[in-house]
């Protein structure tokens, strides 16, 4: 297992692509999730986060059935005081940080986009950007 005792950070991983990172990095051995996960055998502790907590609990569980050991942790990317928060929180309860995905992103149905563009490609730079600063 390529990361095997170590502590991986995912932010976004309660669906979607994060939620896929987040198994990713978890998985321990060969099982049903192998056919949709490239990285095969990773074995890492897993902290992932989110906003949406029953989907939280969905990931968690999914995790947990691949035998590896995990943390949800609600939280917002675009917030600077969740990402600090999230980090040692991960700190405090494994000792360390190994790696880090960052995952969160935001859908902007077209109407949105198209009558507020300013505000919508701000919010996106600060999810998808700005949180490396933060941490």
């Amino acid at each position: 297992m390529i990361l095997q005792d170590k502590v991986a950070l995912v932010t976004g991983g309660t669906t979607g692509i994060g939620r896929a990172t987040a198994l990713a990095f978890a998985q321990r051995s060969e099982g049903k999730l192998n056919e949709v996960i490239a990285l095969g055998a990773a074995g890492a502790k897993v902290v992932f986060s989110g906003r949406r907590d029953a989907e939280g609990e969905k990931t968690t569980k999914l995790i947990c059935e691949t035998g590896a050991e995990c943390l949800y942790v609600h939280s917002d990317a675009s917030n600077e005081e969740d990402i600090k928060a999230l980090v040692q929180n991960t700190v405090a309860t494994y000792g360390r940080l190994d790696c880090a995905s960052i995952m969160q992103a935001l859908n902007h149905p077209e109407n949105r986009y198209t009558s507020n563009r300013s505000k919508s490609l701000t919010t996106s730079w600060r999810l998808t950007c700005e949180e490396y600063f933060y941490a």
